[in-house]
């Protein structure tokens, strides 16, 4: 393709708009077959010396200052927008109560060991020998015994998901510790970990 023309595409990748095209440049140069598809349009291409020029006119000048502005205005209010829904989003996850299914140790480290086996055979895991008991109960309750999964489910397309899947875990794994207390030690550890991930990616 001559490097005298340039595609409407790159047109608009320049800060023009559909609109400004008609305004400004009319019809195209030139017409070209569609390289990518038989049966597709043909591909537009303008004058690259046209478009230049109409670049440098007082009055195309003025448009796109105005339309800079107003993309600046707009964006920063989507940025409010988001801000605002991350801040309820929150709100809702603090004030919500998350309530575990309170059982005898006994009858939990069975559960959690028993559904542990599952997983390990449904999934086929080899190794597991990380895998404390303690472990085990904890996840077992978070994930079979508390509305944790449906909560992650609700935050589905919502924004600020990855802070409020955070602040979800941790508020659920802080209820398991205060029902359980052999459990602390490891509740602790899951919480210390969710706050060395958020750490890092602020560093990243």
């Amino acid at each position: 393709m001559s490097i005298n023309y340039i595609t409407k595409t790159t047109v608009l990748q320049r800060g023009w708009t559909p609109g400004s095209i008609k305004k400004w440049l009319g019809s195209a140069d030139k017409y070209v077959k569609n390289p990518h598809y038989r049966s597709g349009a043909p591909v537009n291409l303008f004058n690259v010396n046209r478009v230049r020029n109409a670049e440098q006119r007082p009055d195309f000048l003025q448009w796109k200052a105005q339309t800079q502005l107003s993309r600046a205005k707009r964006s920063l209010y989507m940025k409010e927008v988001k801000a605002n829904e991350r801040q309820i989003l929150f709100a809702e996850i603090s004030a919500t109560e998350i309530p575990i299914v309170e059982m005898s140790v006994s009858s939990l480290k069975y559960k959690a060991n028993w559904h542990f086996e599952q997983l390990k055979y449904e999934r086929n895991w080899a190794n597991d020998s990380q895998t404390t008991l303690e472990k085990k109960c904890v996840n077992f309750l978070r994930h079979q015994c508390s509305p944790y999964e449906a909560k992650l489910s609700n935050l589905i397309g919502k924004t600020g998901r990855a802070e409020a899947y955070k602040l979800t875990k941790t508020k659920v794994l802080e209820g398991i510790s205060e029902k359980y207390e052999f459990l602390r030690d490891e509740c602790d550890m899951q919480i210390h970990s969710l706050e060395l991930a958020a750490v890092k990616e602020l560093s990243t």
